[in-house]
């Protein structure tokens, strides 16, 4: 697996040139990745796994990305929600 390179490696500001080409570089490889790594990644950072979280039609508990890209939800109940899309809030 190739690394891809940092925004502004020497730790300083990029130039808006310089980060809209490594930017492109990152769009170009995840444009072309395929669905395993895609999914992988995000289910590695995956930020809502574990917490409580609340949509438009429920709460519980986020429990990991499906293989459909869905986020799963356990409610309160036991049942296991898919959500596609949409705004989801954390319960703080």
């Amino acid at each position: 697996r190739r690394s891809l390179p940092a925004v502004a490696p020497s730790g300083l500001p990029p130039s808006p040139p310089s980060a809209a080409k490594v930017l492109s570089r990152h769009l170009d490889h995840w444009v072309a990745a395929d669905r395993e790594e895609t999914l992988g990644a995000w289910r590695k950072r995956d930020a809502l796994k574990g917490r409580q979280i609340s949509w438009d039609g429920g709460t519980g508990t986020a429990d990991g990305i499906e293989d459909s890209g869905d986020l799963v939800v356990v409610t309160a109940g036991g049942d296991r929600v898919a959500l596609g899309a949409g705004e989801v809030h954390l319960r703080l």
